[in-house]
């Protein structure tokens, strides 16, 4: 649920363990993911039996906004059962083999949404436009489209309603596959403020010739 304690659909919960990865002890997804319903309702199915810890994760599903000026400007935290932020302080669910577990309540915290602004320049060096630039979530297990809007004619763009996270930002060209679709990308971690002057610079496309022998 939200703040005020009405349905949060469109959420993504999942369960998560603890691993080790180069030395330091982090929460990763661990088995199934799903998006809560129109009532806000979850259900996580063909659990193994053990500890988990389950996380939220808000995501912003207003799409692309092709004027580039976003005004969303609420977002949601990923959270930690029962409703924390912090995951020392998330409490864990143990899962028997067999068993259902109901009535698990999270609360969402609001939060300033922020907006990432920069420039997109092609492999010439000039804007690349006519360009989409997409913003994909990367921190959260499970890759997602969140948002994005059309790069401006001087290479220019805003994207915006996004929470805390690690996200990847692809500018893309608009031109036809055939001709080489030059791409651009950038990976940015927001923490509740604007990022200003993020630039991502393509790479000039490069074509792959052989021959395929059965």
């Amino acid at each position: 649920v939200d703040e005020f304690g009405e349905p949060a659909p469109e959420i993504q919960v999942a369960a998560e363990r603890y691993q080790v990865v180069q030395g330091q002890r982090r929460l990763f997804p661990a088995g199934r993911s799903a998006s809560t319903n129109d009532i806000g309702e979850f259900r996580l199915f063909g659990i193994a039996p053990g500890q988990y810890y389950l996380s939220a994760t808000w995501r912003n599903t207003s799409g692309f906004n092709p004027n580039g000026s976003p005004s969303e400007r609420t977002a949601y935290v990923p959270i930690y059962y029962p409703g924390t932020i912090t995951a020392s302080e998330a409490q864990r669910v143990t899962v028997s083999a067999g068993q259902q577990i109901d009535d698990l309540v999270m609360v969402l915290k609001p939060i300033k949404a922020s907006r990432v602004s920069g420039t997109a320049i092609g492999s010439d060096g000039k804007p690349l436009t006519p360009a989409m630039i997409m913003v994909m979530q990367t921190n959260v297990g499970f890759g997602s489209m969140m948002s994005g809007a059309q790069v401006r004619p001087d290479g220019t763009f805003t994207v915006g309603g996004l929470a805390p996270g690690t996200y990847t930002l692809r500018a893309q060209r608009m031109t036809p596959m055939a001709d080489g679709q030059e791409a651009a990308t950038a990976t940015v971690t927001v923490t509740g403020d604007d990022l200003t002057n993020v630039v991502v610079v393509a790479a000039k496309p490069t074509t792959l010739t052989g021959r395929v022998i059965v």
